[in-house]
C-alpha cells in the first residue's frame, strides 16, 4: 500500500522489466523496479531535511526506493517499505 496523495505515475518499460514512479505534490517519490539487469540507487546528494531509502524486495528482482521525503512524512514512507519487505 502506497502513502495517500500521489499526483502522478510514470511507467517505463525496458527489455527485462518495468519501472514505475509515484510522485507527490511535495516532490517526494516512490519508485518500484521489477525486473533484472537494473538497480535503484539512493541519490548522491540529498537536501537537508529530506530523506531517501532503498530496499531490495524478497526474491531479489525488485527494488523499492523513496526520495525527497520530508521529515514529517518519513514514518509513513518507512511503513510502506517495511510492509513490502514482509511480503
Amino acid at each position: 500500500m502506497l502513502p495517500n496523495g500521489y499526483v502522478a505515475t510514470t511507467p517505463e518499460w525496458y527489455e527485462e522489466g518495468t519501472i514505475r514512479m509515484f510522485r507527490y505534490a511535495d516532490r517526494s517519490t516512490i519508485t518500484l523496479l521489477c525486473g533484472s539487469n537494473a538497480q535503484l540507487r539512493l541519490p548522491k546528494r540529498q537536501k537537508k531535511g529530506l530523506y531517501s531509502r532503498v530496499e531490495v524486495l524478497p526474491g531479489g528482482c525488485a527494488f523499492l526506493l523513496y526520495t525527497n521525503v520530508p521529515a514529517a512524512r518519513v514514518a509513513v514512507f518507512n511503513w510502506t517499505l517495511d510492509k513490502a519487505l514482509m511480503w
